[in-house]
């Protein structure tokens, strides 16, 4: 399996910098008193989305390939 994000590259270094600066931003916004119910929502999503960012140049997994379905007929 090919991976399209070079983890260790300068680009995803600034995107990982945005992301970060990004999500300190939401937590703060969401930690303001006054902040209604719609606004709330927002920055949890926005909180969750960024906070899966960093997974997408993660290690590949590998699992251990599977045996093809028995028929019976051995």
């Amino acid at each position: 399996m090919v991976q399209a994000i070079e983890p260790h590259s300068q680009t995803w270094r600034h995107v990982q910098e945005w992301a970060k600066a990004e999500l300190d931003e939401a937590v703060r916004t969401l930690t303001q008193r006054g902040v209604g119910p719609i606004e709330t929502e927002y920055e949890r999503g926005r909180i969750a989305a960024l906070s899966k960012l960093p997974s997408l140049a993660a290690e590949p997994q590998t699992t251990s390939a599977e045996a093809p379905p028995s028929d019976g007929f051995e």
